[in-house]
Parts: structure tokens; C-alpha cells; sequence
């Protein structure tokens, strides 16, 4: 974990970049930007490092830069519509993908809870890494605050929520990140083990929003409710049949509350990320093999990153993303497009 903590401290995310041999990706070039475009404060101009200048289609420049997952934050230059201010608790934020959310939500200019179960240290390392980055991004009056609580108890979620509408003055953005997983053929899975991984990965999402969309109508408020689920909410997984099924179901919960709270203004998205360099992965990630082995499924040919996973949620939360709700947004580098047809094998 430490690992990757440092990686979101060693960045100058989110308005510079580094070299690297990694994968060349489109981004706009720095004067192809808006008009009115202001960079906020420590933003620098982007620069192309593989042309001297962008190449054009029409009216759009595409700059391509080598990135690594320290340079993936130059997108974050263009701030998100609508987060300043706003209060945002994202479960399981002690590291991986909650942590690079509950900080780029900081960074972005929103009050983060930061709710974490045991490892209390893990949390306020990411506390701290938030709120400079969130000072280094002209928002030194964000505030982050640290709240223990188990996803997979009812009593702790209701605690948890009304802690932190009863801190912050209410919630508008809710992620729901908090997941385990248990690796078990499926015939010899112990129930206790389906049972906690159910509790935490689905139950708990359940009783999360359940209470933040209480909130919400009891206020009158619009919100937004972001649930992190998995290309196995697509695709089978054997011998994770529980981590599976849970996120199978986080598709349906995602649509349903879609579904039953748009008229009330709440919107409910997903995203779904494919193979990440995660702590949860370390099994593959810090193995060179089983990582070639890993990537060589992706049609992009690697793995992302808990930057790339917290960009797309901080779209998805913004108001740029106003008339979106119900969608599940897979970002995998093409893992869920049957990658064994690139090759015409079959008529």
C-alpha cells in the first residue's frame, strides 16, 4: 500500500509528467485548450513530448504523451464543474482505488470522509496526502476527516453516515468502494466466507446508499451515489464465485436505484475496473510473470492504474456528468471485448 501512497505523493498530479516507456495516449494539447480556460493554481501548461507540436484532426489537437502512473493526473489541469465544496464520503478509502478517490475528490475541492475499518494509519497517510494536495490545488479550506466503520455492519454504515452529516452538514456524493475478496473453488467455498464478502462488497453498498438517499429526501437535496464494481459484474470468475455474484448485483443496484430515484435528482453510476495495480492484486502485480501473463489478455496491453479509476469517478460525480445515471462505465482496456477475437479464428 505504501507503495502506491507514494506514488500519488511523488506526482506533481495533477498538471505534470514525466517520461516513461509506457503506452502513448491522446490527450489535448495545451493550446488547444478553451479560451476562457483558466489553469487553477500550481497548474502548469501541458507540452507535448512526442511532437513539437500537436497533431490536428479538424478543430481538436491530440497531443500524444508517454505516461506511467505517475503522470496520469495531467488530465485533472481541467477541473471538474460542480465538486467545490460539495461533501463526499468514500468507504474503504484507506488505500487502492478509494484512497486515489477520496484524494482526487480533495483535490478537487470537496469535504472527504475517508472511511477506513482497521488500519488507521494507512487512513491518515491518505488524509494527509489529500489535503496537500488539495492546498497545492488552490482548496486549502478543504476538510478531510478520518471515520471508522465496518461495511458489512448495519449499525456501524448508519453510525457512519450520520457522523458525517452531522460534521460536514450533510452528504452530496457517496462512493461506494469498500470490497473484499475470497478465492475458494467454488464447491468448497465455506458459507461464512460468501456470507462477508455478500455483506461487504453488496449488503453493505445497499445500506450505504440506503442511508445517504434518506438524507437526501429528508433534505430535499440532489446527490449522487458512485458504486465501484468490477468487469466481473460482466464477466465469470472462477473460484470467486461470492466476489462474482456480488458485483453482478451491484450492476442491478446500480440501475434500480437509478431508476427509482432520477426524479427525485439523484443520480446512481458504476464504474467497473478491469486488471489495476491495487494492493488487493498484489498476488499478479508484484510478480513480473504473472503480470505479462495478466496483460497479455488486455487488448492495451497493461494494467491501469487507481488514477485512471479516480478521474473516471470524478466525471461521473461532477456536474459534467449531469444527464448520466444508470450506467456502468467498464474501465479496462478492452478486457471486456472478448480479446481472444483479434485474431479472425472464427467464421
Amino acid at each position: 500500500m505504501l507503495s502506491a501512497l507514494m506514488v500519488l505523493l511523488k506526482s506533481d498530479f495533477p498538471c505534470s509528467f514525466s517520461k516513461s516507456k509506457a503506452p502513448l495516449v491522446p490527450v489535448l494539447g495545451s493550446d488547444q485548450l478553451p479560451d476562457d480556460r483558466h489553469d487553477p493554481p500550481g497548474c502548469v501548461a501541458l507540452t507535448c513530448a512526442a511532437a513539437s507540436r500537436p497533431q490536428k484532426t479538424g478543430k481538436i489537437g491530440v497531443c500524444m504523451l508517454t505516461t506511467s502512473t505517475l503522470d496520469l493526473g495531467v488530465l485533472s489541469c481541467m477541473h471538474s464543474k460542480g465538486l467545490v465544496g460539495k461533501i463526499a464520503l468514500v468507504t474503504g478509502a484507506s488505500s487502492g482505488i478509494g484512497q486515489a478517490i477520496a484524494i482526487r475528490l480533495a483535490q478537487e475541492g470537496c469535504n472527504v470522509a475517508i472511511n477506513y475499518r482497521k488500519d488507521v494509519d494507512e487512513a491518515e497517510q491518505t488524509r494527509a496526502v489529500a489535503l496537500q494536495k488539495a492546498a497545492e490545488s488552490g482548496h486549502s479550506d478543504v476538510q478531510v476527516w478520518l471515520i471508522q466503520g465496518d461495511a458489512a455492519n448495519e449499525s456501524d454504515i448508519i453510525r457512519v453516515v450520520n457522523d458525517v452529516t452531522g460534521t460536514f452538514g450533510g452528504l452530496d456524493i457517496l462512493i461506494n468502494n469498500a470490497g473484499i475478496q475470497s478465492e475458494h473453488p467454488s464447491h468448497d467455498l465455506p458459507a461464512d466466507q460468501f456470507d462477508r464478502v455478500m455483506a461487504v462488497n453488496l449488503r453493505g453498498a445497499y445500506l450505504y446508499s440506503r442511508e445517504t438517499i434518506k438524507h437526501l429526501l429528508e433534505h430535499g437535496r440532489p446527490g449522487v451515489i458512485i458504486n465501484v464494481s468490477s468487469v466481473h459484474e460482466m464477466i465469470p470468475r472462477p473460484q470467486y464465485l461470492s466476489y462474482s455474484i456480488s458485483k453482478a448485483g451491484m450492476g442491478s443496484l446500480t440501475k434500480t436505484l437509478a431508476l427509482e430515484y432520477a426524479n427525485r435528482g439523484i443520480r446512481v453510476n458504476a464504474i467497473a475496473p478491469g486488471a489495476t495495480v491495487t494492493p488487493i492484486n498484489e498476488a499478479w502485480t508484484e510478480d513480473q510473470a504473472k503480470k505479462d501473463l495478466v496483460e497479455s489478455y488486455i487488448p492495451m496491453g497493461r494494467a491501469g492504474t487507481v488514477i485512471e479509476m479516480a478521474s473516471a469517478v470524478v466525471f461521473l460525480a461532477s456536474d459534467q456528468a449531469a444527464y448520466i445515471t444508470g450506467q456502468t462505465l467498464f474501465i479496462d482496456g478492452g478486457l471486456t471485448l472478448y480479446a481472444d477475437f483479434r485474431e479472425a479464428w472464427s467464421a
